[in-house]
Protein backbone atom coordinates (compact mmCIF):
# COMPACT_ATOMS: atom_id res chain seq x y z
CA UNK A 1 0.00 0.00 0.00
CA UNK A 2 3.02 2.44 0.62
CA UNK A 3 4.05 2.21 -2.69
CA UNK A 4 0.64 3.33 -4.19
CA UNK A 5 0.29 6.20 -1.74
CA UNK A 6 3.94 7.27 -2.78
CA UNK A 7 2.97 7.13 -6.44
CA UNK A 8 -0.64 8.82 -6.19
CA UNK A 9 1.62 11.53 -3.89
CA UNK A 10 3.77 11.89 -7.15
CA UNK A 11 1.24 12.09 -9.86
CA UNK A 12 -0.90 14.64 -7.55
CA UNK A 13 2.47 17.08 -6.93
CA UNK A 14 3.25 16.76 -10.94
CA UNK A 15 -0.35 17.95 -11.97
CA UNK A 16 -0.18 20.77 -9.27
CA UNK A 17 -2.86 19.22 -7.31
CA UNK A 18 -0.90 18.42 -3.96
CA UNK A 19 -1.96 21.90 -2.61
CA UNK A 20 -5.03 22.21 -0.90
CA UNK A 21 -7.56 24.91 -1.91
CA UNK A 22 -6.57 28.41 -0.93
CA UNK A 23 -2.50 27.22 -0.66
CA UNK A 24 -1.54 28.34 -3.84
CA UNK A 25 2.01 29.22 -3.67
CA UNK A 26 2.84 32.55 -4.54
CA UNK A 27 6.24 34.36 -5.17
CA UNK A 28 7.28 36.90 -2.16
CA UNK A 29 6.25 40.37 -2.80
CA UNK A 30 9.51 42.70 -3.34
CA UNK A 31 8.79 43.93 -0.11
CA UNK A 32 8.95 40.70 1.68
CA UNK A 33 12.35 40.06 -0.08
CA UNK A 34 13.58 43.23 0.95
CA UNK A 35 12.80 42.76 4.40
CA UNK A 36 14.30 39.09 4.26
CA UNK A 37 17.64 40.38 2.85
CA UNK A 38 18.00 43.06 5.58
CA UNK A 39 16.95 40.40 8.55
CA UNK A 40 20.13 37.88 6.62
CA UNK A 41 22.64 40.77 7.03
CA UNK A 42 22.01 41.67 10.41
CA UNK A 43 22.66 38.26 11.05
CA UNK A 44 19.29 36.40 11.65
CA UNK A 45 19.05 32.87 10.53
CA UNK A 46 16.94 31.39 7.81
CA UNK A 47 14.63 29.74 10.56
CA UNK A 48 14.00 33.47 12.06
CA UNK A 49 13.48 35.37 8.82
CA UNK A 50 10.91 32.31 8.06
CA UNK A 51 9.25 32.96 11.09
CA UNK A 52 9.16 36.69 10.92
CA UNK A 53 8.09 37.06 7.14
CA UNK A 54 6.36 34.24 6.29
CA UNK A 55 8.55 33.17 3.77
CA UNK A 56 9.54 29.44 3.35
CA UNK A 57 12.92 28.38 3.76
CA UNK A 58 13.14 26.85 0.60
CA UNK A 59 12.13 30.31 -1.15
CA UNK A 60 14.96 31.89 0.86
CA UNK A 61 17.87 29.39 -0.13
CA UNK A 62 16.96 29.65 -3.79
CA UNK A 63 16.86 33.46 -3.38
CA UNK A 64 19.46 34.34 -0.77
CA UNK A 65 21.82 31.22 -1.37
CA UNK A 66 24.84 30.73 0.90
CA UNK A 67 23.38 33.35 3.76
CA UNK A 68 21.98 32.31 6.94
CA UNK A 69 23.62 30.39 9.59
CA UNK A 70 26.24 27.85 8.55
CA UNK A 71 25.41 24.23 10.47
CA UNK A 72 27.86 25.57 13.19
CA UNK A 73 26.56 28.12 13.95
CA UNK A 74 23.43 27.02 14.42
CA UNK A 75 25.02 24.47 16.50
CA UNK A 76 26.96 26.74 18.69
CA UNK A 77 23.65 28.51 19.19
CA UNK A 78 21.86 25.80 20.17
CA UNK A 79 24.40 24.82 22.83
CA UNK A 80 24.52 28.58 24.41
CA UNK A 81 20.94 28.39 24.99
CA UNK A 82 20.28 24.37 25.98
CA UNK A 83 19.95 25.38 29.51
CA UNK A 84 19.31 29.23 28.91
CA UNK A 85 16.07 29.10 26.79
CA UNK A 86 15.64 32.67 24.96
CA UNK A 87 12.08 34.05 25.70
Amino acid sequence: MQLVRVAAERHRRMQGLHLMPGQLKRPPSPEKLRQAATLLQGGASQREVTRTTGIARETLRKHFPGQGWTFKQGGDFRALTRHNPIH
